[in-house]
């Protein structure tokens, strides 16, 4: 099992540092940082297997040409108040809740499973013991758990979907800067 997560792991994309100056750093400093971090283009991705389907923000490429593969990662160069930094915050919250909901249901199942199967072994099927039905109990509620923890990772990825389409308004209200039809400028 700690050879499948290393290898998981392995595969992930790295986190990015990603800083921004104040509101009050001089304009052509802010928008400087604003044309390295604008987004030039937000893949959202669509999926459907035989047993689930949905979508999420899989990148945002800035116009730097850095790839955020983790949408936590454009916290920290928005707006405190804006949209996009509580959509930020709420996917990260949904998606540790959906991780942890789905590793408790696995570990239930699989628990579970043992227990009822080893006093299967042992009693033989016609006299179930204790360990059955508090085995059997287990693994009923770790399947049920699994839908759940699914559910709060779509819940996820919609918030995530929805910090990317607010991320050039966060960025922009963090930095003091607005657009208007001539583009965008410090604020007045």
């Amino acid at each position: 099992m700690l050879v499948a997560l290393a290898i998981a792991h392995a595969g992930c994309a790295p986190h990015l540092t990603l800083q921004a100056p104040e509101a009050n750093a001089p304009p052509e400093v802010r928008l400087a940082a604003y044309q390295s971090l604008a987004p030039a283009n937000v893949r959202i991705v669509h999926y459907t297997s035989n047993y689930s389907r949905g979508t999420f923000a899989d990148q945002i490429e800035l116009k730097d040409g850095r790839q955020v593969r983790y949408i936590e990662d454009l916290r920290p160069v928005v707006a405190n108040d804006s949209r996009a930094a509580r959509e930020i915050d709420s996917a990260a919250s949904l998606g540790r809740t959906s991780t942890w909901l789905y590793a408790a249901g696995l570990v239930a199942l699989v628990a579970g499973s043992v227990l009822a199967v080893h006093d299967l072994a042992e009693n033989g099927p016609g006299h179930r013991g204790t360990s059955f039905y508090v085995g059997a109990g287990l693994g009923i509620g770790g399947l049920l758990t699994l839908p759940v923890a699914l559910t709060f990772g779509g819940l996820s990825n919609e918030a995530g979907i929805a910090a990317a389409k607010h991320y050039d308004d966060g960025l922009r209200r963090r930095l003091a800067l607005c657009r208007d039809e001539r583009g965008v400028m410090p604020c007045r």
